[in-house]
């Protein structure tokens, strides 16, 4: 399954749930969020994509919170690559009530929402 294509409009949620955004160089996010907008997406950072916890990257209940989120915010029809390296029960599938995998490659992600 392949999922629909974003359009002018559509949000993007930035998550970074292996590690902390804050270990990219910022003028780094800056060119990827430039060229999103470009395109006339609306760009957004997870409330947690730039925490750390003693590990370097945030905590599992962080990484739920970035998951969870969506189920809670119906304006991004997309979340894209979740990597889910743990091996938590929380991250079963399937993600939500309204939420299905609709591709993967290795630990690469698309989710898709439906209202």
């Amino acid at each position: 399954m392949i999922p629909d294509k974003l359009k002018p409009g559509d949000e993007v949620r930035i998550v970074a749930p292996a590690r902390s955004a804050s270990d990219i160089d910022e003028r780094v996010l800056d060119r990827a969020k430039a060229a999103l907008e470009s395109l006339g997406l609306k760009v957004t950072f997870s409330k947690n994509a730039f925490s750390r916890s003693q590990r370097g990257c945030p905590t599992d209940d962080m990484i739920s919170d970035i998951i969870l989120s969506k189920n809670i915010d119906p304006k991004i029809p997309v979340i894209v690559n979740l990597d889910f390296g743990h091996t938590d029960p929380k991250f079963t599938y399937p993600v939500g009530g309204k939420c299905k995998v609709v591709a993967g490659y290795g630990t690469k992600i698309v989710i898709r929402c439906d209202d």
